[in-house]
């Protein structure tokens, strides 16, 4: 397909009568998951290709297999014991992380190199939640909390609600199974970076554990008995798992992006430069989105059946995961200096920085030079009647 932009294009009326038909066919929905803007219908053009579900058959061929061969036992009753994970695995290989994330080490690794990267942060001295630390001197001497917050040494990893705000929700939350109750946590987790460690360039370790933001709980360190350090970092990897799932997963990359690409649909010709640029990163995903609003989402589905919290409230995370969102604080070099993890100086390994900016500045570049040459000056802007249309919906609310 050509590109053209509107003011260039020699079919003016066929290009508006297909935005019209465009435009009947990407309808938003405003009341399923309100305030959230989400697609009312999926038209046929954005399902599955064949090619598409071959690949997922391809890609899962050994899950069904694996499940019949795993443990009986663990396969027909509820995890109670941390083997039954590994039992899980018997066709599959077991991930290499499986026999070393009970140490400290690989627990904060995970949050520089895991799953879920986005949440710590650094912890600034002025930040009331620093207050939790002020009794680690008195564990460890050598410990000055003042000059570590000074010289930007201590990250946090905030599971209480909105990090912003500081807000301190009740102490757990969850849902129930047939055997009894499910336990959402929502704990604070402190990391110190220190400069002597793996290849000499420093590690990243966790230095305590608040579980209960309430002034005076406890707060877990390393230097609690074993199994109480354990406890306190799985609470903390269950509201991890939680928040990747819900927040930065399925509200900070599904459901955001879903606005943008039916109003991508509905203002832009299906030829403008724009659309066809953005076509591609938008593939199958509004019927993905569907699919997790029927069948992941919905009323005992997988969410609520596999997930610590209720459905209300592993949908609240998601809910806040979009509502503080916004496009330019969410730009991964934006994203990255409010959270402080921007500088490789002060924190040498982050790969989730470091991976990631190398794509962006590639796409940076391309996109740069895709938008300059059809667009070589502003007036080309100020004359895509579509282009301004497609931003004037967007920001609508």
């Amino acid at each position: 397909m050509k590109p053209s932009l509107p003011q260039d294009d020699p079919n003016q009326e066929q290009r508006k009568d297909s935005l019209n038909r465009q435009q009947q066919a990407y309808q938003f929905d405003y009341e399923s998951l309100s305030p959230l803007a989400l697609l009312k219908d999926v038209p046929a053009v954005e399902n599955f290709s064949s090619k598409y579900l071959a690949e997922r058959i391809l890609a899962t061929s050994e899950l069904p297999a694996n499940m019949l061969a795993a443990d009986s036992r663990t396969f027909l009753d509820p995890l109670d014991e941390l083997q039954d994970y590994e039992d899980f695995f018997t066709w599959l290989p077991l991930p290499g992380v499986a026999k070393i994330y009970q140490t400290d080490r690989s627990f904060a690794e995970q949050r520089l190199s895991g799953a879920n990267p986005m949440v710590l942060r650094l912890l600034d001295a002025s930040d009331p939640r620093a207050e939790t630390l002020r009794g680690l001197s008195s564990l460890h001497p050598l410990f000055d909390l003042q000059q570590e917050l000074q010289q930007k040494n201590i990250y946090i990893a905030d599971y209480t609600g909105t990090d912003e705000h500081y807000r301190a929700p009740a102490l757990v939350g969850g849902g129930t199974y047939e055997k009894g109750r499910k336990y959402l946590p929502k704990p604070r987790a402190f990391f110190a970076w220190r400069w002597t460690g793996v290849r000499d360039r420093g590690e990243m370790t966790p230095i305590a554990i608040q579980l209960d933001p309430t002034p005076g709980s406890h707060v877990y360190t390393p230097f609690d008995p074993p199994v109480d350090w354990l406890f306190a970092k799985l609470c903390v990897q269950v509201a991890d798992a939680n928040h990747h799932e819900m927040n930065s997963h399925l509200g900070r990359t599904h459901l955001v992006m879903e606005p943008i690409a039916i109003v991508t649909a509905r203002q832009l010709a299906k030829n403008h430069p724009l659309s066809l640029l953005l076509k591609p990163h938008f593939r199958f995903m509004l019927t993905n989105n569907d699919l997790a609003r029927s069948r992941l989402i919905n009323p005992g589905g997988p969410v609520e059946e596999l997930l610590g919290g209720t459905l209300a409230e592993s949908m609240e995370l998601t809910r806040e995961a979009c509502s503080t969102w916004s496009l330019d604080q969410f730009a991964l070099p934006a994203e990255l200096k409010n959270r402080g993890m921007d500088d490789p100086n002060q924190l040498p390994h982050y790969p989730y920085r470091d991976d990631g900016l190398l794509l962006w500045d590639a796409i940076e570049t391309f996109v740069s030079g895709y938008l300059k040459f059809f667009y070589p000056t502003n007036q080309a802007i100020v004359q895509d009647v579509e282009l301004q249309t497609w931003a004037q919906e967007l920001a609508s609310d």
